[in-house]
């Protein structure tokens, strides 16, 4: 078993068997995952804040931090499992 940590404004995937994705002290923040049971996949990403107008730059260096940018982001590499058919994925939120 590997353990991979999520910090705040991180993104983990893994389709390897026996990885387990943590994060902790949520809070404010939420800890979104998905997961595609056809595809073994998994993926979390810890978003700390809604909206990355606030600062741009930031949104270009660590996604994850924001909603707005982490989800897609974290979508977009679960489609780089494979994780392509409409209904595949099971979406859940922590934290907030």
């Amino acid at each position: 078993m590997r353990a991979l940590g999520v910090g705040v404004g991180e993104m983990r995937t893994s389709n390897r068997p026996g990885d387990v994705l943590r994060s902790y002290g949520l809070g404010s923040c939420i800890g979104l995952v998905m997961l595609s049971p056809s595809q073994r996949a998994v993926g979390m990403v810890h978003v700390a804040l809604p909206d990355s107008k606030i600062n741009q730059q930031l949104a270009k260096e660590q996604p994850g931090m924001f909603a707005d940018t982490g989800i897609p982001f974290l979508l977009e590499e679960m489609v780089r499992y494979g994780c392509t058919v409409p209904g595949d994925l099971i979406v859940k939120m922590a934290g907030g």
